[in-house]
């Protein structure tokens, strides 16, 4: 079973990673047709609205003010609302299973275990380094969930800047500042050294959803009567939790690996457990993982939302005006 999980996890990280890849280059190539750049008109994939968070939780205030569904970016809001089911149900699963971020960062991890230069941070660090993410997530909330009403949501929404937010994103890294590439050097040099830099201290996401996942249905569990104490669980922890005090591991930094479960090797001493105590296979926690994204996206194919409903040739003409 520990070998599949594993298996699972670099397959399932492996594939929504070049699937996304992929849908990066189709983007592109639509970006290029509806800046006139190219005569071949590429299909524009929705799912590259994953990488659109903000817009999404805008459209999320909206929902649930309104009941409509965002038109504008509704996969952005899909994949939204399935990552906030994930965490609900699975822990931090999107941060360890499914994020392409998530994927790169546990690269840069195996790459500083190769350079034996994989540390985690002292306490003192991590108790003034972790505030950073909850800082940025109140801004963003603060911004959306208070300061907007309705009309001001609405306005965004409909705004050509809206409507263009994740060509904007392309951009961002097609054309980066002089800082743009020194933080993100600097991301990718700290996160060799010091485990998952970026999703630990940065991720204003991650952080979202490690709040939901508090409450959470599952949970990793440690049987003090069982454990020998080798520690192997926090070493092999990617967010360097320290597994072997905790009796039970439900607080908003665990991403639902299971890399700890994976690394114990006395029987019984480590196991996922439901909220009610019952033991769940480590299985269910992938399975889960795909049956809430995989459905959330059928369910809003089937149900026409996750198209846009602006069309391309709309984009198109909003380049040519500006």
């Amino acid at each position: 079973m520990k070998r599949l999980v594993s298996f699972l996890r670099w397959f399932i990280q492996g594939a929504f990673a070049m699937y996304m890849i992929l849908a990066g280059v189709r983007f592109y190539e639509f970006f290029l047709w509806a800046s006139g750049k190219s005569a071949t008109y590429v299909m524009r994939p929705a799912s590259i609205e994953a990488f659109l968070p903000i817009s999404a939780l805008v459209a999320l205030k909206h929902l649930v003010i309104t009941g409509q569904f965002d038109r504008i970016h509704p996969a952005g809001l899909v994949i939204f609302l399935s990552a906030i089911l994930s965490a609900w149900v699975a822990r931090r699963g999107m941060c360890g299973w499914i994020c392409p971020v998530g994927f790169l960062s546990r690269l840069l991890e195996q790459a500083g275990y190769v350079f034996k230069a994989s540390f985690c941070l002292p306490r003192y660090a991590t108790f003034l380094l972790l505030p950073i993410k909850y800082l940025i997530l109140s801004f963003f909330l603060f911004m959306v969930c208070i300061r907007m009403d309705i009309r001001s949501i609405e306005a965004f929404m409909d705004s050509p800047y809206n409507m263009t937010a994740d060509v904007r994103m392309l951009m961002f890294f097609l054309q980066p500042s002089t800082m743009t590439i020194v933080v993100i050097g600097g991301m990718i040099m700290l996160s060799l050294v010091f485990r998952n830099f970026w999703c630990k201290y940065i991720c204003p996401y991650g952080a979202f959803l490690g709040l939901i996942s508090v409450p959470g249905l599952l949970r990793i569990s440690r049987d003090d009567r069982a454990c020998t104490g080798c520690r192997r669980c926090s070493a092999a922890c990617p967010v360097c939790i320290e597994v072997h005090g905790s009796d039970v591991v439900a607080g908003s930094e665990c991403i639902g690996c299971l890399e700890c479960v994976n690394a114990c090797n006395t029987p019984g001493a480590l196991k996922v457990e439901s909220l009610w105590g019952q033991t769940v296979p480590s299985v269910v926690i992938p399975l889960i993982l795909l049956f809430i994204f995989l459905g959330g996206w059928i369910t809003a194919e089937l149900t026409g939302h996750w198209h846009s409903s602006v069309t391309s040739q709309a984009i198109r003409m909003l380049f040519a005006n500006h």
